[in-house]
């Protein structure tokens, strides 16, 4: 008796509103009967899931559902196909299956995870990742592997002959690939107590173009197709969220700017019909840092801007801020950094998922000038947790006239006491008429803004001052 269709070991299957998980799995058998299941945990039946008949075998093959199964984990399903008078006839169990939720992670290179493999967080007993193979595994550092990918979307513009040539020779030693999805998901599950799947999806060096709906009639030919694929592999019908991280292939490109807002709504417009669930929570991270690499300024800074305005403008999602991060080479987040971006991801999600109360961190809400001499500029922000830091020399504002010039300099910037959702900042000559203000202006500036759970002030300008 073996499964070979619906579950394996490792999977989660994405528990419904209930808490619950169902499966309908099978596979082939010599043996003609009815099919018993039960699930087991810590050597425990579990409640309510013990043995009862559940299926049908004849034909060589056999067929069950199992459902009403609790939220957690790790549990063993077992199997019998039994005759006249009960006795078993075939049997086999399958370990290791968790009933939580299921995240697809999509978008580029800082998604899929190009930090330094300097550390490895242990593996966690309920955090699982179904790979980029198409098999469920414990999740791990690298998670993702495009080379594995039976997807041609995958494969950099390889054909099929190329690509099983190049998947069988031996693969030198990788020494980046550290993404956020292993501190979201440990956070996610120390937090909660919910089983965590990670569905790796993404791919360095993809564009918008690239993740467009229209292409899912192609289905593993695209990226957003194979996404689907991925998750119908998975054995899912639907998932519990996505994790997103996209956006800077389009700064080399002008006319790709200028629809990357539009192209975006739309894409997750379109992945919530496809996923079945109008209010999925889509947490996306707006744009980093780049150092060189001949990236235009104002078009990084546009993208960013886009993605901080799309917050506001898709309900049940997240814009998570990643400017103040390390990187490890001149675009990509180290893994340190990786970890914290997890952890912001996984707030957001814990306010989306489960109502916690976290907000997503410190987002542009106003500018007014202070003073006789209007030579204070307040700057206020929503979305703070408990107060902003560090209570001076915050770095990263500048005000610019008109022209992109900066003519006002910013002697000080620090948080107001009695206003804990403000900053100060203190200039030196009153702004000219026209002025502007912005929060991590240019490719690659240094901002250290966050609030007291370690949120990271989204960037944002030029916003003109009153």
């Amino acid at each position: 008796m073996k499964v070979t269709r619906g579950l394996s070991r490792y999977q989660v299957l994405q528990r419904d509103s209930r808490n619950l998980g169902a499966v309908s799995f099978g596979g082939s058998c010599k043996s003609a009967g009815a099919v018993w299941t039960r699930a087991v945990k810590a050597g425990k039946t579990t409640k309510g899931m013990d043995w009862k008949r559940r299926g049908t075998a004849a034909g060589g093959s056999w067929e069950a559902r199992l459902a009403g199964i609790p939220v957690g984990g790790p549990y063993t399903i077992e199997v019998e196909l039994r005759g006249n008078p009960g006795k078993p006839r075939e049997r086999l169990a399958i370990r290791d299956i968790l009933v939580g939720d299921i995240w697809v992670m999509a978008g580029q290179s800082n998604m899929e995870g190009n930090g330094n493999l300097d550390h490895f967080p242990p593996r966690h007993r309920l955090i699982h990742m179904f790979a980029k193979r198409c098999e469920w595994m414990p999740a791990e550092e690298p998670t993702h592997w495009w080379l594995e990918s039976p997807d041609p979307a995958h494969w950099y513009g390889m054909n099929e002959a190329q690509w099983k040539e190049a998947l069988v020779k031996p693969q030198p030693k990788r020494d980046k690939g550290y993404g956020p999805g292993m501190a979201f998901g440990r956070m996610m599950a120390d937090t909660t107590g919910v089983p965590v799947g990670l569905l790796p999806t993404a791919l360095g060096g993809s564009n918008q173009e690239q993740w467009n709906p229209d292409g899912k009639e192609k289905g593993a030919q695209t990226l957003y197709g194979s996404m689907l694929e991925y998750v119908r592999r998975s054995g899912a019908k639907t998932v519990a969220g996505v994790l997103w991280y996209q956006g800077e292939s389009e700064t080399w490109v002008e006319g790709l700017v200028g629809v990357y807002y539009d192209a975006f709504l739309r894409m997750v417009r379109c992945m919530r019909e496809d996923l079945g669930n109008p209010r999925l929570p889509f947490i996306f991270v707006q744009l980093s840092r780049v150092c060189g690499m001949g990236v235009e300024g104002r078009l990084w800074n546009a993208v960013q801007e886009f993605q901080r305005k799309a917050a506001g403008t898709l309900p049940d999602s997240a814009c998570v801020a990643a400017v103040d991060l390390p990187l490890d080479d001149g675009i990509h987040i180290s893994g340190y950094g990786q970890d914290i971006l997890g952890e912001r991801m996984a707030r957001s999600a814990l306010r989306l998922v489960f109502g916690k109360k976290f907000h997503d961190g410190p987002c542009f809400a106003g500018a007014t000038l202070e003073g006789p001499e209007k030579k204070t500029l307040r700057v206020r922000f929503d979305g703070v947790n408990g107060r902003m830091l560090p209570e001076r020399h915050i770095a990263g504002f500048s005000v610019c006239d008109s022209e992109g010039k900066d003519p006002c300099l910013i002697y000080e910037a620090k948080t107001d006491p009695r206003h804990p959702d403000s900053v100060l900042l203190m200039l030196d000559n009153t702004p000219a008429a026209g002025s502007v203000v912005w929060y991590g202006k240019g490719t690659n500036p240094f901002c250290n803004l966050v609030d007291s759970e370690g949120m990271a002030a989204l960037t944002f300008g030029p916003l003109p001052l009153p």
